[in-house]
């Protein structure tokens, strides 16, 4: 008894249906421990299937083929990777290890990260951070207990700022496949430096490797762009209803450009409109 082995899934992704290769007549089959959730033994077939619903970290499951004469077994090793968004506005083609996956992050910032395992991005030669994996991070979550105006979160922003092939970070930051190999060559920086322009020295001369040498952005124009970026995450209308010492329905918009909020809500108690805004 046999399967392809090792495999590798994505949380929410349908698997490729797992066939098994065997000799004999085949009465059943069993697997222990449990499949991660969302997957499924065929116990007549012997086939794995399904659409894995949370990240689980690697692991061996143990396939047994029975018949009258006996049993075999075969140890399946199976991980189910999670997926998040990096977020700088969309960063594409910013590299990340997490235990044994690697890649780049695709054109909307998506990146994968095997469950249990920290993940830590980079670019070439410059790792930017090291953080728990979450749906949704920022070079913000790349820093402990910071704010977007501590000088090492400006300074990621700023190198990020730089890296765009087309220089204009406010439609999303694109790192070039031709960057990405220059960076190979390129040795870890403090992100904690007075002086990021010295640092990045050679980084800011290969950036004409994209048709036009970069200047590097300011830390005012790191701190405008990426709390526009903050507040473009969070904006969109919202909905719903709320309770405790009063209770009711409330609707609001949270701008896009400058993150002001208006709307209203309605206490059913007191039958009153109460208008938001800020």
């Amino acid at each position: 008894l046999s399967y392809s082995s090792p495999q590798s899934a994505t949380a929410g992704s349908a698997i490729t249906a797992l066939n098994p290769t065997v000799t004999g007549t085949v009465a059943s089959y069993a697997v222990s421990p449990a499949l991660p959730a969302g997957l499924a033994l065929n116990t007549t077939t012997g086939v794995i299937s399904g659409t894995p619903t949370a990240p689980t970290a690697p692991g061996t499951y143990t396939v047994t083929a029975t018949n009258a004469g006996g049993n075999t077994t075969f140890g399946l090793q199976l991980q189910v990777n999670g997926t998040g968004t990096f977020m700088d506005s969309i960063v594409s083609g910013l590299g990340f290890t997490s235990g044994n996956v690697t890649g780049n992050t695709d054109a909307n910032g998506r990146f994968t990260y095997q469950a249990g395992s920290n993940i830590t991005f980079r670019v070439g030669g410059i790792p930017i951070g090291t953080v728990a994996p979450a749906p949704l991070l920022t070079p913000l979550d790349l820093v402990a207990n910071a704010t977007s105006t501590h000088l090492t979160v400006q300074n990621i922003v700023r190198f990020l700022m730089l890296l765009d092939s087309d220089g204009d970070p406010a439609n999303g930051i694109t790192i070039s496949e031709a960057l990405r190999g220059r960076a190979a060559n390129w040795t870890a920086v403090d992100f904690g430096t007075t002086d990021l322009a010295t640092a990045l020295a050679t980084v800011i001369l290969d950036t004409q490797v994209d048709g036009t040498q970069r200047a590097l952005p300011s830390g005012a124009a790191a701190v405008l762009h990426f709390d526009n970026t903050f507040r473009c995450m969070f904006s969109g209308y919202f909905r719903g209803t709320y309770a405790g010492d009063d209770n009711g329905r409330f609707a609001f918009t949270i701008a896009p450009g400058h993150g002001g909020m208006a709307g209203a809500a309605y206490s059913v108690p007191e039958d009153e409109l109460i208008l938001l805004g800020f």
